[in-house]
């Protein structure tokens, strides 16, 4: 299992592969009047590239002495199984994304920069994608005729949140139920603390519409 959450700044290509241009400018302090290693060489693989192919991304990996991506039992990972890929919070980018990405799902790879090769999927083990979205922006009609789509709505009348409760039977337990009056004072408090962080951060996660919109 693999996932990523997209905001603002989230380019298509880093759900491929980021360039470190910091270790590269490093290696040219260091190595002033010599050769650099090729572009390649400093490349991370991210969430797409793991998922599509975990050998090839794990090669590269090791050769920019980046860390595998933190998934449960890696031990027992040989990267011989499908994967699944969450990518949170997808309307957060510019659409150019979405259609970036529709264009990798359906060719079952993509090409790297640099070196010329490609990354895909062995046949029979493309990853399992699983896409959400918030609908605080319109998601392209090219893509959205390529998903299966579920949309999950949680209750709003009284009669709803008992039929709710009914069906969840003994997946909440007793604490949690008895903690549920509290819940709409939390939410709040976090969502005012996200807003805040958005704003201070320059408003790159929550979609504004005009100046300060965070802080309102």
């Amino acid at each position: 299992f693999l996932s990523m959450v997209i905001d603002g700044r989230t380019e298509p290509h880093d759900l491929m592969w980021r360039f470190d241009a910091v270790r590269r400018l490093a290696h040219a302090q260091q190595r002033q009047g010599q050769d650099l290693p090729p572009e390649r060489d400093y490349l991370r693989p991210q969430a797409l590239w793991w998922a599509f192919n975990w050998k090839s991304a794990n090669e590269q990996a090791q050769r920019v002495g980046m860390a595998m991506p933190a998934i449960p039992t890696p031990g027992l990972y040989s990267g011989t199984d499908r994967a699944v890929l969450l990518i949170d919070e997808i309307d957060k980018a510019d659409p150019e994304l979405p259609n970036a990405l529709l264009e990798v799902l359906a060719n079952g790879g993509f090409r790297l920069p640099f070196a010329a090769a490609e990354v895909t999927a062995s046949p029979g083990r493309r990853p399992l994608v699983v896409i959400t979205t918030n609908e605080e922006r319109d998601l392209p009609q090219a893509f959205l005729r390529r998903c299966l789509i579920l949309k999950l709505e949680l209750p709003e009348t009284e009669p709803e949140f008992l039929t709710y409760m009914q069906e969840m039977g003994d997946v909440i337990t007793d604490a949690e139920f008895a903690l549920l009056p509290f819940a709409p004072r939390v939410l709040a408090f976090v969502l005012g603390v996200r807003f805040l962080t958005d704003f201070l951060d320059g408003d790159t996660y929550f979609r504004t519409h005009r100046a300060q919109h965070n802080l309102e």
